[in-house]
């Protein structure tokens, strides 16, 4: 049994191809032969295992960590806009408010930054220092830093799913399972949105005149709402399960594998979370229907 909100995961929404990972091997024969299930369907390791300080600039989740709580103490708050004074007319009407532009601050070696791209970095800062924590371990950290972004006045729909399902996680790893279901529905998603919201006309229009500028460098998945929120359902079963409702979390699995379609992938996950479940109940036989009709050849 196993949460999902792995960044880089479209593989895992392949499920003819990763099917032949559901079964780890057999041992046996005859009336027997037994099949072991994979304990894992992720190939990631989180953990350093390396003695070696955290400030030794090298590829690891612990010099990650360093970095992103630096970016945090770095990143300055966003200065409201300021009023330019202006001379009273001298027929005594009403005298004009005149906001002045936003002041670029100051980033070197980048170019200036404006005040709603430096909230669009905290919202990433935030969302990847989560997740960081989450691979570390750390799960009150990563929880701080869910709760952060969530709490951010302008937040684009990518990150309010991040934060949701890093919050959730972490949730569940301090044993709150209540806790982490409110955060598990799938109406709390809106969209997938990658910019931030625009506060006023002004932003409209910046973001207009910006076009191909809020284009991401690599292609975000989910790509699609309905996907998203099929991954959202599927945690939800996983937090039933784990709470030994294994009814409810049958039942929400059932809607996330009906979801599937042309719009809606769904994870590979979603058939070894079956397996568990049924297991759990008692159902051998269903288990090994499962297992035949996603892996024959261990029919």
């Amino acid at each position: 049994m196993q949460w999902f909100d792995q960044k880089g995961n479209e593989h895992d929404f392949d499920i003819q191809s990763r099917k032949k990972d559901l079964v780890q091997g057999v041992v046996g024969s005859g009336i027997h032969r037994k099949l072991i299930l994979n304990p894992s369907l992720s190939n990631d390791n989180c953990y350093s295992c390396e003695g070696q300080s955290y400030a030794i600039p090298v590829a690891t989740l612990e010099f990650a960590s360093l970095c992103l709580r630096n970016a945090l103490l770095l990143l300055p708050d966003v200065q409201p806009e300021e009023t330019l004074p202006v001379v009273p007319p001298s027929d005594g009407g009403e005298v004009p408010v005149v906001s002045a532009a936003p002041r670029g601050l100051y980033a070197a070696p980048s170019s200036p930054m404006e005040p709603h791209e430096v909230a669009s970095l905290r919202c990433s800062v935030l969302a990847d220092s989560a997740y960081v924590a989450l691979c570390l371990g750390d799960s009150v950290v990563a929880l701080g830093h869910a709760q952060n972004l969530l709490m951010q006045p302008k937040l684009s729909g990518v990150h309010r799913m991040l934060g949701h399902l890093y919050a959730a996680e972490a949730l569940v790893l301090m044993d709150r399972i209540a806790d982490s279901i409110e955060h598990l529905n799938a109406d709390l998603i809106k969209d997938l949105s990658l910019v931030l919201p625009p506060s006023d006309t002004r932003d409209l229009e910046r973001d207009k005149g910006e076009g191909e500028e809020h284009k991401p460098l690599k292609g975000w998945f989910p790509h699609s709402l309905p996907t998203a929120r099929a991954v959202l359902q599927y945690n939800l079963a996983v937090a039933f399960a784990i709470r030994g409702e294994l009814e409810k979390a049958g039942d929400t699995l059932k809607q996330v594998w009906l979801s599937k379609n042309v719009s809606c992938d769904i994870p590979v996950h979603v058939i070894m979370l079956a397996l568990y479940i049924e297991l759990q109940l008692g159902h051998a036989d269903t288990s090994r229907s499962i297992i035949k009709q996603h892996a024959p050849q261990y029919r």
